[in-house]
C-alpha cells in the first residue's frame, strides 16, 4: 500500500512528529494545527494588540489629545463641555473647573458674582452681575459686598462708610459718598480730640474737628488756643501765656500788644 493512500488516522506517530518538527523549522506556527495529546485542531493565534495607549486607572490620557474650545478632557478620556454657565469657555482638564470667568463672575463654574457685585450670574442679562448700588452702582460703590433681603439690597460697607447703602461716612471719617468723586477720609484732629473715643471726632461732611482738647483750636486742632502757646501737634504742650492776661505768640509765648490779632493760618 502506498504511503499517500493511508488514512490520517493510521499514519505512524513518527510521521506526525516529523511534520511538527518541519513546521517549527520553517517558523509557521499554524502549519500544524493539532494538539498531539488530544489530536484536535487548536490553532494558535495570539490576540491582536490594541493600538490605543494604555492609561492607568484614575489618570488622564496622553497630553497629546486636546479638546476644542469650550470643552475639557475628562478622566475617562472624553471631551466634555465646560459647565461655566456661559461666563467662560475655558476650563481645566480633569476637573472641569472654569478659568477666566467673565461678566464679573467667579467660582468653580462661574456661578456667583464677584465681591462688590450683585445679580444673576447664571441667567445673564438683564440680571447679570452689576456693581452693588452702595450708594451708587458704578461711580460710587463703597461696599465690600451686598445681597438681597426681602426684595431690598443690603450693603456690607467698607471700613470708612456707614448706612444701609453706605450713603454716609462712618464715625471718625468725613465726606459725602452721595457726591460723585467724593470719598470718606479719616478725621485729622492732630491727636487733640477726646481720648475716650476710639476715633477722632470731626464733622462728618466738612471734616472740621469738634471739641478740641489740651488748650488747642483750629480746623484740625493744630494750634494753641488764644492765651496759650507751645506745640499743639507734636509736643502737645500748649501752656498759658505769662503776659498778665494779655496775648502772646501762640508758638514762642512772647507777649504781644493789646489788640494784636495773631495769625490764624
Amino acid at each position: 500500500m502506498a504511503l499517500s493512500s493511508a488514512p490520517c488516522s493510521v499514519l505512524p506517530l513518527w510521521l506526525l512528529w516529523g511534520a511538527a518538527c518541519a513546521a517549527a523549522a520553517t517558523g509557521n506556527d499554524h502549519a500544524f494545527p493539532f494538539d498531539i495529546e488530544g489530536s484536535s485542531a487548536v490553532g494558535r493565534q495570539d490576540p491582536p494588540e490594541s493600538s490605543e495607549p494604555r492609561v492607568a486607572p484614575g489618570s488622564l490620557p496622553p497630553a497629546a489629545k486636546k479638546c476644542g474650545t469650550g470643552f475639557f478632557l475628562a478622566q475617562s478620556g472624553e471631551c466634555l463641555p465646560c459647565g461655566c454657565n456661559g461666563n467662560s469657555d475655558e476650563c481645566l482638564d480633569g476637573s472641569g473647573f472654569c478659568m477666566n470667568c467673565q461678566r464679573n463672575t467667579t467660582g468653580e463654574h462661574c456661578e456667583k458674582c464677584l465681591d462688590g457685585y450683585i445679580g444673576d450670574s447664571i441667567r445673564g442679562p438683564p440680571r447679570f452681575c452689576q456693581p452693588c448700588p452702595c450708594p451708587l452702582p458704578h461711580v460710587a460703590n463703597f461696599a465690600e459686598s451686598c445681597y438681597r433681603k426681602n426684595g431690598a439690597v443690603r450693603c456690607i460697607c467698607k471700613e470708612n462708610y456707614a448706612g444701609p447703602n453706605c450713603e454716609r461716612c462712618a464715625p471718625g471719617y468725613y465726606g459725602n459718598p452721595l457726591l460723585i468723586g467724593s470719598t470718606c477720609k479719616k478725621c485729622d484732629c492732630s491727636g487733640n480730640s477726646d481720648p475716650n473715643l476710639i476715633f477722632e471726632d470731626c464733622d462728618e461732611v466738612t471734616g472740621q474737628c469738634r471739641n478740641c482738647l489740651r488748650n488747642t483750636t483750629g480746623f484740625k486742632c493744630e494750634r494753641c488756643a488764644p492765651g496759650y502757646y507751645g506745640d499743639a501737634r507734636i509736643a502737645k504742650n500748649c501752656a498759658v501765656c505769662s503776659c498778665g492776661g494779655g496775648p502772646c505768640d501762640s508758638v514762642t509765648g512772647e507777649c504781644l500788644e493789646e489788640g494784636f490779632e495773631p495769625p490764624t493760618g
